[in-house]
């Protein structure tokens, strides 16, 4: 009887110590939020952006998700103006759908598009962050690549949350 509890102790902590190494947390401190990527996903700062990428078997099947704080009073017209940007590398660009959404608290307007060419499904979110910024959040990726990765995406997504105030959270103790 004691093995089978030591060895359900053990299962219990190995299990617990790997269902969080499979993600790393980001902060972005000028946003004040941070974002959960998980291990397989290569991140990397450029800049003013953080990159998370995935690789495929092929260059068609990568996928990058950028994060950028972009300068901009006006949620629409930051929308607008990101959007033309974003048309320069990708050619025109066809809405599909558009949604309002709370995340975490946060407001974020998010829009899927496809090139006119059909070659690259391009999605972005622009969220206003707690430090009433806004921050965009897109791809671009072939059709294959996006639905091979929806499942990370939307999760790398919902992680996006406001950093927590250590100060204010020891102030509520």
């Amino acid at each position: 009887m004691k093995k089978l509890v030591v060895l359900v102790v053990l299962v219990m902590a190995i299990s617990l110590t790997f269902g969080n190494a499979f993600a790393a947390v980001f902060p972005h401190e000028e946003a004040k939020v941070e974002i959960t990527i998980p291990d397989t996903w290569k991140v990397e700062p450029k800049g003013d952006e953080l990159h998370a990428e995935v690789k495929g078997e092929t260059a068609a099947d990568d996928l990058i998700l950028i994060f950028s704080i972009v300068k901009g009073e006006d949620l629409v017209a930051t929308i607008e103006s990101s959007t033309k940007e974003l048309e320069k590398q990708f050619g025109e660009l066809k809405t599909e759908k558009t949604t309002e959404i709370e995340l975490n608290g946060m407001k974020t307007y998010c829009e899927d598009c496809k090139s006119a060419d059909g070659k690259y499904s391009v999605s972005l979110a622009m969220i206003q962050t707690p430090a009433n910024k806004f921050m965009l959040v897109y791809y671009a990726a072939s059709p294959e690549a996006e639905k091979k990765y929806e499942k990370d995406v939307t999760d790398i997504l919902q992680s996006i949350k406001p950093l927590v105030d250590e100060k204010k959270a020891e102030e509520k103790k």
